[in-house]
């Protein structure tokens, strides 16, 4: 087969001839040149030893990564969620690659067996923001001042620096979800950064008794933070190697009923404390109420639910009609069993993705091969699965973190399917709305919860 003259085409044969990719002789199966994009070479041949692949959602860093240490081959150690373990996804990317099998394990099983690890010469760690648990304060060890870090955090440093891997790859579409987290990664990746100076120019201290910092948010801090990841690693959005349609984002204020009104009104006497609060009256704004009921007979509290009808369950409902495929994400498991018995009320196909679904792929697969299916996802399940043939996500109330709307946008937008998507979000309007908030601050891109000890939040 001969360059036909295209420049995609003649990257793809040269870097792949190069690569020695094109046909696996053990299992007699080959695949096509375009399967490595000049984005996953480029990354393979131009990173460093100790690189971030900080790859936007949809962009194949899966492939990147394996591709990046395939001269590593038979001794690759990759960290992922227990999700991701269970989907298998990285054993099927490597046998795509012609590459053994890794051993892939959850971070689970790494934070509690990482000094019996053997080393590897190569370890990627996928979805690695969970990594970089490091706060910007400090407490005593050994007689020293050392920064607050996550378990996992120090276990990944242990094994660096006990076992020194030749290539390490921390992947993830939002390393700096925190200043800190950039910090932490750098750290992982063998930079040395003051962490005083570092804290001191992305942070500050809020007026209060005990010690509290908050991250700057002005415009110049953030194009610091920009730049200080760009140091440590590669950074790519899809729209840099791909393009990608002007996409669709609205916003449905819907009103409360008459329930949801008189509910919000008793909960101050139930729950004084501040946080307990807000966490009801967002869960009210959303059509349900968890609430903790101490048994006298038994002695023992269990857990009772109460559901209501509200305007979220019906707009879905009324979009369902419009579009046979719809992703909807909604915060609350309750939540997404009460959007799903609608939809099927209605005779739709309905597939839940929640943290008790073990299969991903299996429902993936049979969303996409059905001309009309929806699926209710729990906002924190909002990687490791795709559904590209579907136009519509709407988010029927958001997750505390930033990085899970981030990622569920990725869902239907993946490297191979580019397209225009439309993008709703459902907010319970009233006075004091706790979701209108949460939403308008995961929207600024800091997680909810961070954003309670920022002075610009009640």
């Amino acid at each position: 087969m001969k360059c036909d003259g295209s420049e995609g085409w003649c990257v793809a044969h040269a870097r792949n001839h190069r690569a020695g990719f094109g046909r696996n002789k053990k299992t007699k199966t080959s695949w096509k040149f375009a399967d490595i994009a000049p984005h996953q070479h480029a990354f393979a041949t131009t990173s460093r030893p100790y690189e971030g692949c900080f790859h936007g959602t949809g962009t194949g860093k899966t492939r990147t990564c394996l591709l990046t240490v395939k001269e590593h081959d038979g001794s690759i150690l990759i960290v992922a969620p227990k999700t991701t373990v269970q989907k298998k996804q990285w054993e099927y990317e490597a046998s795509v690659l012609g590459l053994k099998p890794p051993t892939v394990i959850s971070y689970e099983t790494f934070r509690r067996d990482y000094t019996k690890l053997p080393k590897f010469k190569a370890v990627i760690a996928d979805e690695a923001h969970r990594l970089f648990g490091v706060m910007p304060t400090m407490c005593r060890r050994n007689k020293e001042w050392v920064p607050k870090a996550s378990q996992i955090f120090e276990a990944m440093q242990w094994y660096l620096a006990e076992r020194q891997p030749v290539r390490f790859i921390p992947a993830t579409a939002t390393p700096n979800k925190t200043p800190m987290s950039i910090w932490a990664a750098a750290k992982l990746l063998g930079h040395d950064w003051s962490y005083r100076d570092f804290r001191d120019n992305f942070y500050h201290r809020l007026p209060m008794d005990r010690i509290v910092y908050a991250p700057h948010r002005d415009q110049a801090s953030m194009d610091a933070l920009a730049e200080k990841t760009r140091e440590i690693g590669q950074v790519l959005r899809l729209a840099d190697i791909k393009d990608v349609p002007v996409q669709t984002y609205k916003t449905e204020y819907l009103p409360i009923n008459a329930r949801q009104s008189a509910l919000l009104k008793t909960l101050p006497a139930k729950f004084p404390d501040p946080s307990a609060l807000r966490t009801k009256k967002h869960q009210i704004e959303n059509g349900i109420l968890y609430e903790d009921i101490f048994d006298e007979k038994t002695k023992k509290v269990s857990r009772k639910v109460l559901s209501f009808p509200n305007e979220k369950v019906d707009y879905i409902v009324e979009r369902s009609i419009e579009f046979p495929k719809m992703i909807v994400f909604a915060n609350y498991t309750e939540q997404v069993d009460i959007i799903a018995a609608a939809l099927e009320k209605e005779g739709k196909l309905v597939f839940k993705m929640t943290g008790k679904t073990k299969d991903r792929k299996a429902v993936e697969t049979a969303a996409e091969a059905a001309e009309s299916a929806y699926i209710i996802a729990q906002s924190s399940v909002s990687s490791e699965w795709e559904f590209k043939t579907c136009p519509v996500v709407i988010f029927a109330s958001l997750s505390n973190k930033s990085i899970d709307y981030i990622q569920g946008q990725g869902r239907p937008q993946r490297y191979d399917a580019i397209k225009h998507n439309l993008y709703i979000h459902l907010i319970a309007d009233h006075k004091e709305s706790v979701d209108r908030r949460w939403f308008e601050t995961i929207m600024s891109g800091r997680d909810f919860n961070e954003a309670l000890y920022d002075g610009r939040m009640a």
